[in-house]
């Protein structure tokens, strides 16, 4: 498994900790010690599973959390690794997304799962521009319309820009070109590519970044490039800027993790 990969996992729950004292308290379940001492990753019948001790990891419903390749069983292995004493369920973002692709609550098909991501195509972050100020109509314009045009040239479609957060069409045909791109995903990997939309607000940076167009941490920059130039002009509270900027980061990595082949 990449190292990279394995890092990034590592430094968002670290993240989270070093960033729980200026967290606002939530109402989270109550906590649990942690009750095994060693993780490791075992295959049986081509699946991978995580197992607590001699313990086998299971979903919320209780069925046993068996993964396709074995990069997604590491990463979900080293989340559970990494817990102290207390298990912080909230921060290990790997194994709910597992456990909600198992479960399936909303009982969703692939199909189901891209029409939800098409839906982003008419809100998506580099489709909405700012008449003002305009240097920050310039910066968009400068950053994210290549990406536009690698989109266009990529899938022969079109796309339209607008300042009218409520309305922007997509056009029917560009709909079902994408459509069709996205169905050539299996399961999981659809659930990869939902998530990553899901944190960047945007498929088309999410698809850049599938295509080695542009890297994680670039296509987290450009979705938060009205936030980061408004921070450069008028500041914010910087640590709460970097923990989300941080945990986006790590977060988009996870898709690289479930779209890896066995």
């Amino acid at each position: 498994m990449s190292s990279a990969i394995v890092s990034s996992i590592r430094s968002l729950l670290v993240a989270s900790k070093h960033f729980a004292c200026r967290t606002l308290h939530r109402n989270y379940p109550a906590p649990v010690k942690r009750f095994y001492r060693n993780v490791h990753v075992s295959e049986s019948d081509g699946r991978f599973e995580i197992c607590l001790d001699k313990r086998k990891l299971k979903t919320p419903s209780g069925t046993l959390l068996q993964v396709p390749n074995e990069a997604l069983a590491t990463a979900i292995a080293t989340e559970w690794d990494m817990q102290q004493n207390i298990i912080r369920q909230h921060s290990m973002h790997i194994t709910a997304l597992c456990n909600t692709a198992i479960d399936n609550p909303c009982r969703q098909n692939s199909d189901d799962i891209v029409d939800g991501m098409l839906q982003y195509l008419a809100s998506d972050t580099l489709c909405f521009r700012s008449s003002e100020p305009p240097n920050l109509a310039e910066l968009q314009t400068q950053k994210w319309d290549p990406l536009l045009k690698w989109f266009e040239n990529r899938y022969q479609v079109k796309i339209y820009i607008s300042e009218d957060v409520s309305t922007n069409p997509v056009p029917d045909e560009t709909l079902a070109k994408i459509k069709r791109q996205l169905l050539s995903y299996n399961y999981w990997c659809l659930i990869g590519i939902n998530f990553t939309a899901e944190n960047l607000k945007s498929l088309i940076l999410t698809l850049a970044v599938i295509n080695h167009v542009i890297d994680v941490k670039e296509a987290v920059a450009l979705s938060r490039l009205e936030t980061i130039f408004q921070i450069q002009n008028w500041g914010t509270v910087e640590w709460a800027h970097e923990k989300r900027q941080h945990q986006k980061r790590c977060k988009c990595l996870i898709n690289r993790t479930i779209l890896m082949k066995k």
